[in-house]
């Protein structure tokens, strides 16, 4: 009977354990909707960032389109040419003059996978269940001396994000992401602050990417104009370029 009532007391401790941290997700996510300005963002269609990136010492500006729900083109600029990428979840492609060709190349699978994540106009936790993610509450959590909540992002395809959103004010602070490469695990953290307002939606204008805790890249956004009606054509692939 002892053993009986244990086993009862178990499982109910369990149960409301998994209960509370249920709540405690969907509190701490509509807070960091709410923090962030979701509910306008909820309403854009598309935004441009201009912005400064920085991978080995190198300098290269950038300019970037998306449009709900996930299109995305990239121009970088480095030696006066111009390499474009483009992200539509239907054509993936990308424009290298580097290579010594002007026609349009198809990304390769982990290519669209590791750009897909940036093309989602909304993010890993808004819509999640629609998006077929599971999101979890995984406890408390540090980051450089700043508490934060842990929330944990599982993909279909086994890629893991970990949101570090401030305990303070519920906005993300750093993703700690475990991806898979042409077959090996991929580990890395990306930082995010001097965040700021624009139009009511809260865009950090510095990110930095760390691997093994050296600092790989890093990007100072310089401008952000949001709502900005774009053209099609910037993510149609040229005709007669090679196709997927």
């Amino acid at each position: 009977m002892k053993n009986i009532k244990l086993t009862l007391t178990t499982c109910l401790c369990l149960l409301l354990s998994g209960t509370l941290f249920a709540q405690d997700l969907e509190t701490i996510l509509q807070e960091h909707y709410a923090a962030t300005g979701m509910e306008k963002r909820a309403k854009i269609d598309s935004y441009v960032m201009v912005s400064q990136t920085t991978v080995g010492g190198m300098e290269f500006p950038t300019t970037t389109y998306l449009v709900r729900p996930s299109k995305m083109r990239t121009e970088v600029t480095f030696q006066g040419q111009t390499i474009v990428t483009v992200y539509t979840g239907d054509d993936n492609w990308m424009v290298n003059p580097m290579t010594g060709s002007m026609t349009p190349q198809p990304l390769d699978p982990d290519q669209a996978k590791m750009i897909s994540s940036q093309a989602d106009f909304d993010g890993h936790l808004y819509d999640y269940e629609k998006k077929g993610y599971e999101v979890t509450y995984e406890g408390a959590g540090d980051v450089e001396g700043t508490e934060t909540y842990m929330i944990k992002v599982a993909t279909s395809e086994g890629d893991e994000f970990i949101y570090h959103l401030d305990k303070d004010n519920y906005i993300p602070i750093m993703v700690s992401t475990v991806t898979t490469m042409q077959g090996v695990q991929v580990t890395a953290e990306t930082y995010m602050s001097d965040y700021r307002m624009v139009d009511g939606v809260a865009f950090p204008y510095s990110i930095e990417t760390k691997a093994n805790g050296n600092t790989t890249a890093s990007v100072i956004i310089k401008d952000i104009q949001v709502g900005k009606k774009l053209d099609n054509s910037l993510f149609v692939r040229p005709s007669g370029s090679d196709t997927d």
